[in-house]
């Protein structure tokens, strides 16, 4: 008698941000790309992965987007990593990108345990998952 066990386990991974309109709120924000990666499981052990897809969280509506194969390049070619961000944060540069022709924020909000950039009224940080206070 043979008995074989399987199933999937799906993965994400961040890939990284990048500054684009949400085409559900139509607000400029800084988007978090993920990717989700499904793998088939044989006795425990992931070993054939069968399904990728990448996808933009919306920092403000919270509305999720697969990403179109035909513009994943173009996309990776304006990736940002976290380090980028908090340089661009720093200098200013992120809030003139996203406010482009609107007066600018006062405050700036971060997450207290990973200093991700947040936006007035999140919950929960986009990056580490950290409830916002």
């Amino acid at each position: 008698m043979l008995i074989i066990l399987f199933g999937s386990k799906d993965y994400h991974d961040t890939l990284g941000y990048v500054i684009n309109t949400c085409p559900d709120c139509g607000e400029k924000r800084v988007f978090t790309v993920l990717q989700e990666r499904r793998k088939v499981t044989v006795y425990l052990i992931p070993t054939v992965q069968y399904s990728s897809k990448q996808y933009m969280a919306c920092p403000v509506c919270r509305e999720v987007f697969e990403v179109d194969d035909d513009i994943k390049d173009e996309l990776k070619s304006k990736l940002l990593n976290k380090e980028n961000l908090l340089e661009m944060e720093e200098n200013g540069k992120l809030e003139k990108l996203l406010n482009k022709g609107k007066k600018p924020r006062t405050t700036r909000l971060k997450c207290k345990t990973c200093q991700t950039p947040l936006v007035k009224g999140m919950k929960f940080c986009p990056e580490c998952g950290g409830k916002v206070a």
